[in-house]
C-alpha cells in the first residue's frame, strides 16, 4: 500500500511539473470546440462575473455592419429608383392633363367668342332696324 501511494505521489508530481493535468482538459483540445474570445465555448452560457461582455472581434462587427450597410444601400437604391419611376408618371400624367385643360379651354373660348360675335351681330341688325324705323317715323 505504502509503495501504490508513492507511485501515485509520484506521478502527480511528474505531471504536475510539467502542465500535463491542464493539457488534458478538454478546453485546452483544439479539436474539442470553438472558444472565444473570452476563452468561454461556444455553447457553454457565459458566466456571469459582474463586467460586461468583451466586444465582439472587430472583423466581425465590421463584416456584420459592411452587410448591413450594403443592405440598407441596395434597400434605398430600390426606394429611389420606384420614387423616381411614379414621380415621372405622375409628372407625365399632369402634361397629359394639363393639355386636356387646355385644350378645352381653348373650345370653350372659341364657342363664347362665336357666340358673342352672334349676339353682336343680332344687337347691330335690331339697333339698324330701330334706328330706320325711327327715321322714317319722324320723316312721314
Amino acid at each position: 500500500m505504502k509503495l501504490s501511494l508513492l507511485a501515485v505521489a509520484l506521478t502527480a508530481i511528474a505531471l504536475t511539473g510539467c502542465g500535463k493535468p491542464k493539457q488534458a482538459l478538454p478546453e485546452n483540445s483544439t479539436t474539442y470546440g470553438t472558444v472565444d474570445e473570452n476563452g468561454q465555448k461556444l455553447d457553454q452560457a457565459p458566466l456571469d462575473t459582474g463586467s460586461t461582455p468583451a466586444a465582439p472581434s472587430e472583423g466581425a462587427a465590421t463584416g456584420a455592419a459592411s452587410s448591413v450597410v450594403d443592405a440598407a444601400k441596395t434597400g434605398a437604391e430600390a426606394t429611389a429608383d420606384a420614387a423616381k419611376d411614379a414621380a415621372s408618371a405622375t409628372v407625365d400624367a399632369a402634361k397629359n392633363a394639363a393639355g386636356t385643360a387646355v385644350d378645352a379651354a381653348k373650345a370653350t373660348a372659341a364657342d363664347v367668342k362665336d357666340a358673342a360675335g352672334k349676339s353682336v351681330d343680332v344687337m347691330k341688325g335690331a339697333t339698324e332696324g330701330a334706328k330706320k324705323g325711327a327715321l322714317d317715323a319722324m320723316g312721314k
